[in-house]
């Protein structure tokens, strides 16, 4: 008797489920370096952020997920590892501020999400300023959108215009998306 298994983990528990997100070799961290600035992009499926408010005990998100919440984590970075990410390329003294403007403020209509035919511009986002302790910069992106996605696949389209890397894609095939395990809770 021969017994055929497929590459995707069909059930995980919640701390299971987000160690295979976390995972660099599942394909859902994506990386891309333009000039002197590296872009790192994970992708957090809905399960992902039931998972989390379960191991957190955290009542209010549980309650309310919702299956059409897909979130990003987007980590800007030198590539050098110690030039604030703010100063890339800064032309002068009021730049960098300049620059925490925009990424609070404005990024928002510089990133989509496109999936098939549609295009949605995120929900939310959240920068996270680090204040000089960590050379990085971080962005959390919220999108709202049906399960159409895992069948057409997706591309997160980022234009960094206060960096001036230009227009970044990160893929996520339809095999990738497929492969995603199911989260697995008894609540019991």
């Amino acid at each position: 008797m021969v017994l055929i298994s497929s590459c995707r983990n069909s059930d995980l528990s919640p701390r299971d489920f987000i160690q295979w997100v976390e995972s660099p070799e599942n394909e859902m961290i994506k990386e891309e370096v333009i000039g002197e600035a590296k872009y790192k992009v994970i992708y957090h499926p809905p399960a992902y952020i039931k998972a989390r408010s379960i191991l957190e005990k955290d009542t209010l998100v549980n309650r309310n997920h919702s299956d059409r919440n897909h979130s990003f984590v987007v980590l800007m970075e030198p590539v050098d590892g110690h030039t604030q990410f703010l100063t890339i390329g800064a032309q002068h003294k009021a730049e960098p501020f300049e620059r925490i403007n925009y990424y609070l403020n404005e990024i928002s209509q510089d990133i989509r999400l496109v999936s098939g035919i549609d295009t949605l511009y995120p929900l939310n986002v959240v920068y996270e300023r680090y204040y000089n302790v960590s050379p990085s910069q971080r962005l959390v992106l919220a999108f709202e959108a049906d399960s159409i996605v895992m069948n057409t696949g997706m591309k997160l389209i980022i234009e960094d215009r206060a960096i001036s890397t230009g227009k970044l894609a990160f893929n996520y095939s339809t095999k990738l998306l497929k492969s995603i395990p199911n989260l697995i809770y008894n609540e019991n």
